[in-house]
């Protein structure tokens, strides 16, 4: 029956004579079952074009429109003016309505995959802004690795040798998990069971990079820790902490010099680089101020 109907409407829309063109209020009815006719062949496109151009005729609209547009926005995935229509025509012919019940079907169905579709949404931009900043940290640490390699072969400190042997490849301590992934590269204690020597240590997860030495796992001696943000802590340590002199360059271009004490800095130090400042210290917080 509808194809008899779609030939026909066919014909008169687009073969009618200009003296005998039908009224707006036949057009729409006419578009209506063209539209319903795609529909039924699977072609979403087509069916949304109608629609498109029955919204567009100044006519009241037949109630089996709001139906079949929200029904065919719903398989164009367009869930939001699928929404708006099936409400219309639910608010607009009560439960005595001819789809009533299939509208509210179809209804519920939209709203379910409208919020699969932006929960889906939120989890393609948070993996995108992850895989970005993943990026941005590994050229960021690339970077610092030549700049700090630089600044610690400056201090005379060179590698015994680069690369680990069979035995150490086996047995060195893991430094790394699928949520931390960090990695170490350098010299090793003799049954491999520390990080001692020189070493480069990469915090991937928090975009941190430590080059220098090491004694018993630890950050011990004269090295640098910088991260991608900008700032940098040159000088001693000793069991994993700042102690002794240093000096640390934040990301404004500030200084700070002076001597820390199992992590803590101790006193006053010299302020300098972009600031006003002369003196700088750290305060019960652990912030560094600057005077």
């Amino acid at each position: 029956m509808f194809r008899i109907l779609y030939l026909i409407a066919t014909m008169l829309v687009f073969s009618a004579p200009p003296s005998r063109a039908l009224s707006p209020e036949v057009q729409a009815d006419l578009l209506l079952i063209q539209a319903i006719e795609a529909i039924e062949e699977g072609d979403y496109s087509a069916a949304m074009r109608y629609f498109d151009a029955l919204s567009a005729l100044e006519v009241p609209k037949p109630e089996a429109f709001l139906f079949h547009y929200g029904k065919t926005a719903l398989k164009a995935r367009q869930f939001e003016t699928s929404m708006t229509m099936l409400e219309s025509y639910i608010n607009a012919v009560g439960s005595s309505g001819e789809f009533y019940q299939s509208a509210l079907g179809l209804y519920l169905n939209a709203q379910k995959q409208m919020q699969s579709e932006k929960e889906r949404q939120i989890a393609e931009a948070q993996r995108h802004a992850e895989e970005e900043e993943r990026q941005a940290i590994e050229v960021g640490i690339a970077n610092l690795k030549r700049e700090l390699d630089i600044l610690v072969r400056q201090q005379g400190i060179t590698n015994k040798f680069t690369e680990w042997d069979d035995a150490c490849h086996k047995n060195a301590p893991t430094v790394s998990t699928a949520e931390k992934p960090r990695y170490y590269v350098g010299e090793l204690t003799e049954d491999c069971a520390y990080r001692d020597g020189l070493g480069t240590y990469y915090w991937m997860d928090l975009g941190r990079i430590y080059v220098g030495q090491f004694r018993n796992g630890k950050r011990h001696g004269y090295g640098i820790q910088a991260s991608v943000s900008g700032q940098r802590h040159t000088g001693m340590w000793k069991n994993g902490k700042k102690h002794g002199s240093g000096s640390i360059r934040f990301t404004s271009g500030k200084t700070c010099t002076g001597l820390w004490r199992d992590g803590h800095m101790i006193g006053e130090g010299t302020a300098g680089g972009n600031t006003s400042s002369t003196r700088c210290f750290s305060s019960a917080d652990g912030r560094y101020q600057f005077k």
